[in-house]
């Protein structure tokens, strides 16, 4: 731990750089951590984290490509505003299979979304992928676990041709 910069003024730690203070708190831990921030990326770091963060600075800082971001679970995210909407392309465990899929969308024109979630790649709407089976999901709802493709889509069909409405279809 290099603490050659930090010096306690006042009751509080400081962090100077050519008798400058750059950082006032009174945490020695937060004191280390700001002054490993500044020795990795720079006066530029501090302004951001004194003056807030947006996401596109945090991405400068972090130094990612443009429309990369990490989220809080440590993932890089793809996403890019599309005529004021924001579109998402999908969470990558690592930076490399992130710009993979960035440069395939760029070379495509940013044409369709790309889910990262491996369940539901390649099957229709509704339907996802579960262990040894399929499930089929509407609006956070369940409407049963099946063993083959085919039957989740025979009662897939049942059910929108009943408009979802299970009481209905019982009737029936």
């Amino acid at each position: 731990m290099r603490l050659e910069n930090v010096h306690k003024i006042g009751g509080k730690y400081c962090l100077m750089v050519d008798g400058q203070i750059l950082w006032r708190d009174k945490s020695l831990e937060r004191i280390t951590l700001i002054q490993n921030i500044y020795n990795q990326y720079g006066t530029k770091a501090l302004q951001i984290l004194k003056t807030g963060t947006s996401r596109e600075q945090k991405r400068k800082v972090q130094q990612l490509p443009r429309n990369i971001y990490r989220n809080k679970h440590g993932n890089y995210v793809i996403q890019k505003q599309i005529h004021g909407k924001k579109k998402y392309y999908g969470s990558y465990h690592s930076l490399k299979e992130a710009i993979q899929v960035k440069n395939q969308l760029e070379e495509e024109g940013w044409k369709r979304p790309i889910k990262s979630d491996t369940s539901r790649r390649g099957l229709p709407r509704y339907v996802y992928r579960l262990n040894k089976g399929y499930i089929l999901i509407k609006d956070n709802e369940s409407y049963g676990v099946f063993k083959n493709l085919e039957d989740a889509l025979a009662e897939k069909a049942l059910l929108i041709d009943h408009n979802w409405d299970y009481d209905y279809i019982d009737l029936v």
